[in-house]
């Protein structure tokens, strides 16, 4: 994960333009809240939203330590801006914990072209991107050194356009969404990173049935890992030394489960094989299923998956009739052909509706299908759907 979160994006939170540029540069990760101190003294939390960002929540916090009250700027879009001359600290959350640093906004640094004295002065950006985050720069050296001598021809993201080139004759290609679920960071939502490795034929673009490993981890309760290597699927639990202790050497899918999950607020969107199934799910026992369903959805893929492995269900993130929905949302390299392969080593199976997710060859990197896996009677069942119109 150490690679990508240079990548991040935050949302509803105040960042300026510049702070941004610094990111793309790839020097700083943040979601950010500002504190200052009113006229009395107390806290005073400012925070306005910039729309259109996706949201890759991380937390870093300003405040004041001396000089006069925060103040607006006009000029900046109607975000409030901390301004005057004084001390302020910045608190970085990175990989390994909270940093520290004070900045004097006297220093002539801390001028733009907006006026002196702002705390977004693109000179205070540079100073914050070097101060802040050396010790991640040297996890994500750190963590593509590790790829590189294990071989990698190349590391591929789901936060990335183009693929890192590491070993120019490695054997494979590392493919990851390395923080799937980020939008569910600040309701404390479990998360996790979906990986993949892949033949170095191909560029990463060769279905999923070619791959030579798949897994997920997850970040919640307890740090647990899922991972294939094409002969079944093992469980593991990490510990309190970080080690991770193997759970069941042969996890296995129920066949049958009475939960399916999706996203129900989008029901009016929904096709008619997707609208069919969920009826009858949802019509329980008095339905042409027989048998009743409950309903269960977290809105984080592993979180999904972890609990599908763990006692069977279904899983339906579906195309439908949405702008941009039409080829489904899940990315084909990142996210659906690695579950999909830890779930048919589990005996389940995955499918976008009418083909095998493992059979897809993706026809760009980035490509996205829709993604129906779980216990295999009801995927079927979904496939059944779909068949028939």
């Amino acid at each position: 994960t150490a690679l990508d979160l240079l990548d991040y994006r935050p949302e509803g939170w105040l960042l300026e333009d510049e702070l941004f540029a610094v990111l793309d540069a790839g020097e700083a990760l943040f979601e950010a809240k500002f504190t200052t101190l009113d006229g009395a003294g107390r806290p005073n939390s400012t925070q306005a939203a910039i729309p259109n960002r996706p949201r890759k929540p991380l937390v870093q916090a300003f405040s004041r330590t001396s000089g006069p009250d925060a103040s607006a700027c006009s000029s900046c879009h109607n975000e409030p801006i901390l301004g005057g001359a004084g001390d302020y600290t910045a608190n970085v959350f990175t990989a390994s914990g909270f940093a520290n640093a004070v900045f004097d906004t006297t220093d002539p640094e801390f001028s733009n072209e907006r006026g002196s004295n702002h705390l977004f002065g693109a000179g205070l950006l540079e100073l914050l991107a070097r101060e802040m985050t050396a010790e991640l720069q040297t996890q994500r050296r750190d963590a593509l050194l590790a790829a590189r001598q294990a071989g990698a021809a190349a590391y591929m993201s789901e936060e990335r356009e183009a693929a890192i080139p590491l070993e120019p004759d490695g054997p494979f290609i590392i493919a990851s969404d390395p923080l799937d679920g980020s939008s569910n960071i600040g309701v404390n939502v479990s998360i996790g990173t979906i990986f993949s490795v892949l033949p170095t034929a191909g560029a990463g673009l060769v279905a999923g049935r070619a791959q030579h490993a798949a897994g997920f981890f997850v970040y919640g309760p307890q740090t647990t890992l899922l991972v294939t290597v094409g002969a079944g699927v093992a469980s593991f639990r990490m510990d309190a030394d970080g080690n991770f202790q193997m759970i069941d050497d042969n996890v296995r899918i129920p066949e049958q489960t009475g939960e399916f999950a999706i996203n129900a607020g989008n029901q009016r969107y929904w096709l008619p094989p997707v609208q069919r199934y969920i009826a009858d799910c949802v019509a329980g026992a008095d339905g042409p299923r027989g048998r009743n369903f409950s309903q269960r959805y977290v809105g984080s893929l592993v979180a999904e998956a972890w609990r599908i492995f763990s006692r069977g269900g279904v899983f339906l993130y579906p195309a439908d009739s949405r702008d941009g929905f039409a080829d489904g949302r899940l990315r084909l390299v990142y996210e659906a052909a690695p579950m999909a392969l830890l779930v048919e080593q589990a005996g389940g199976r995955a499918t976008d509706g009418t083909r095998d997710i493992l059979d897809i060859t993706p026809t760009a990197v980035h490509q996205r299908v829709p993604l129906v896996f779980g216990s295999s009677e009801e995927v079927d069942e979904v496939a059944s759907q779909h068949a028939a119109g």
